[in-house]
């Protein structure tokens, strides 16, 4: 979709470069899952932190088992890339409520990490782990807050509230 303004059209072409970077998270989280599975005690650094915890609680307490919890993790994963998938295929088209969800989902995950390092619950991270996913999350939370700032631009492109042509 063209139109006559070309400050309109470069600001969707950034909306919508920076929507994609909503999938990248899960996409990361699945092939640290993965990994997971291939490689005994493995750190998931890139990965969710709810992620992780399945992977801590179903697969490395029970490896070689092979049983359904096994695969509990992986099946996860592969729903929670498919949910992004689609949130992020929707914020593309110019939907705002897929972000704000994407987002919200985002920012709980990071929370819940950091309740794994502070607590000291089950499935605790080490530092470095603990740093590499503030690191990450903060990185993306801070590419969603680019992605509502350009939304902002093409819904009230002069920036000024009121009427706009």
């Amino acid at each position: 979709m063209r139109t006559s303004d070309p400050a309109f059209d470069a600001t969707l072409k950034k909306y919508q470069r920076l929507t994609l970077t909503l999938f990248y998270p899960p996409l990361l989280s699945l092939f640290a899952i993965v990994s997971g599975y291939l490689i005994p005690n493995y750190s998931y650094y890139l990965s969710y932190s709810f992620s992780r915890f399945l992977m801590l609680a179903l697969v490395e307490s029970n490896r070689g088992a092979y049983s359904f919890l096994y695969f509990v993790p992986l099946l996860a994963s592969l729903a929670i890339a498919g949910l992004f998938l689609g949130l992020t295929l929707l914020s593309a088209k110019g939907k705002l409520y897929p972000l704000l969800g994407g987002v919200a989902l985002y920012l709980a995950d990071a929370i819940y990490g950091s309740l794994l390092y502070g607590l000291g619950l089950y499935g605790s991270m080490d530092l470095g782990v603990y740093l590499v996913s503030l690191f990450l999350h903060v990185a993306f939370l801070v590419l969603y807050g680019f992605a509502l700032a350009n939304y902002a631009k093409l819904v009230r492109p002069s920036g000024k509230p009121g009427n706009n042509p």
